[in-house]
């Protein structure tokens, strides 16, 4: 997609955009009616109708309708039929089409307007349960061969669209309502609406997703951890197999090299969501966390709330009493040890400290944790830290033992996997009480040739090489820390 200014959005931003935005409304509305071919008599009579366009003629509208076109929104095809007029023949009867790209900013506009300032978005745990089922339907296997390779290509597309939509709706629904209970006006209005039932419906809400969340996740996790490359092979296949039946005139099918990056950019999003990818933890759990943390917050927001709300009523009688201790004072000197008592050091000094807090419970006195210490540096000009001398230490024999200690690996790990080449070839097959660095260095190699289009790469060493599927079957390798399940692949040395 190119960069730079999409003059589609134009007819929303230019001087005439209220023409412009009336013209593409009519056009909009009639194709909801599946009625796409729009005669520019029939515009004219639709905004003639409208009060702002009691002075509008014929040849702005033409005007427009040209400019649209130049823009992109609109398509203008000429009739073909006879002419009854001269007058017909100059304007070359002309018939217009609302555009695809114009379609979808139409569509795009009317969510946005339909978007208001309450609680949006959701947590609905069933989202979730369906989204297991479907997973568990797509990705079932039988004899370790995937049920889907003998499914209907329709059925496959349906369902991965499912899943995709299901886990789209899901991340959305869950951010924006997060997002909501955060936001200020929420907050405004809870101090006006009974914020004591607000508070026990959103928290049971939570609770509720929470504990079928828990329950959910782990069973989802636990087959997403079991799937592997192959199977997103099989789902390329059946989408390639679906677009070859739809006609196209204009356009080639997209090949299943193109399918195939698209569906694995997808679930590995997928995927990081659930389990976590190598830049920290899973959205799932960051959900959990979010969950509890909202949880206490409206705790917490709602015990500030009565305190604001009722300060007279909860603390007078505490007033009372206190003004009777100080009226049976008799000297200002102890007025001021009792207010000090009462009322603390009225000018203390606070400290921030960053060290992780013991407990998020608003029921635990500050008495009950344990303190914080907090360095004090002297505030003087002349003060610097004391920089403690070290010596430099010669580190160059401990640097070539790890050296010589990283080489030897190397070699051994090149000895172990020489010896598993056949025939310029690697047969997963036959291999048997494989050590874990070969292992993972086969996965590693199968892994960047899943990557290429064509199924090659090329290892630490520049040899190139691809990989080929002896079988549709799922073999077991027995290595020294347990048992490998993945397809029957061969590595190929060229």
């Amino acid at each position: 997609m190119s960069e730079g200014v999409i003059l589609e959005f134009k007819y929303l931003t230019e001087s005439k955009a209220h023409n412009y935005r009336s013209i593409i409304t009519y056009f909009y509305q009639q194709h909801e009616r599946l009625l796409p071919f729009i005669y520019p008599e029939e515009i004219y009579l639709f905004l003639k109708e409208i009060k702002d366009y009691s002075h509008y003629t014929e040849e702005e509208l033409y005007r427009d309708l040209d400019q649209l076109v130049a823009w992109g929104n609109l398509e203008r095809i000429q009739e073909t039929g006879r002419f009854q007029s001269i007058e017909e023949f100059k304007k070359k009867k002309f018939i217009y089409q609302l555009k695809p790209k114009a379609v979808e900013i139409e569509r795009m506009l009317r969510t946005v307007l339909q978007i208001d300032d309450g609680m949006s978005g959701s947590l609905d745990p069933t989202l979730f349960e369906r989204l297991y089922k479907r997973i568990v339907e797509l990705t079932n296997r039988v004899g370790g061969v995937y049920e889907i390779r003998n499914r209907k290509a329709e059925e496959v597309r349906m369902l991965w669209n499912d899943i995709h939509g299901d886990f789209r709706k899901l991340r959305d629904d869950a951010s924006d309502y997060f997002n909501r209970l955060k936001s200020q006006q929420i907050e405004e209005k809870m101090k006006v609406i009974d914020y004591l039932q607000f508070k026990e419906a959103v928290t049971e809400y939570l609770r509720n997703f929470m504990t079928r969340l828990q329950k959910t996740a782990m069973q989802l996790e636990r087959v997403i951890e079991d799937v592997d490359l192959f199977f997103l092979d099989i789902v390329a296949e059946k989408l390639v197999e679906y677009e070859k039946y739809i006609p196209r005139f204009d356009e080639s099918p997209p090949t299943k090299e193109q399918f195939l990056t698209e569906i694995t950019k997808q679930w590995d999003a997928f995927r990081g969501w659930f389990l976590g990818n190598e830049k920290g933890e899973s959205y799932i759990e960051l959900l959990q966390k979010r969950t509890n943390e909202t949880i206490g917050r409206m705790v917490r927001f709602v015990q500030r709330l009565g305190e604001i709300q009722h300060p007279h009523k909860s603390r007078r009688h505490d007033y009372l009493h206190l003004a009777k201790w100080f009226a049976d004072v008799d000297t200002i000197e102890e007025a001021h040890r009792l207010s000090a008592c009462v009322f603390g050091v009225p000018d203390v000094r606070h400290f921030s400290i960053q060290e992780p807090k013991e407990t998020e419970s608003i029921d635990r006195e500050v008495w009950d944790l344990s303190p914080a210490f907090y360095e004090i540096k002297p505030i003087t000009r002349d003060f610097r830290e004391r920089v403690k001398t070290t010596a430099v230490v010669d580190q160059t024999e401990k640097k070539q033992r790890a050296i010589a200690e990283f080489i030897k690996k190397k070699e051994e790990e090149k000895r172990l996997l020489e010896n598993l080449v056949s025939n310029r070839e690697i047969r997963l097959r036959e291999l048997s009480a494989i050590q874990p660095v070969v292992r993972k260095k086969l996965l590693s190699w199968i892994g960047k040739a899943m990557a290429h289009p064509e199924k090659r790469a090329q290892t630490e060493n520049g040899e190139k090489y691809q990989i080929v599927l002896a079988s549709s079957e799922r073999i077991q390798i027995k290595c020294t820390d347990g048992v490998l399940t993945l397809p029957d692949w061969i590595i190929s040395f060229k």
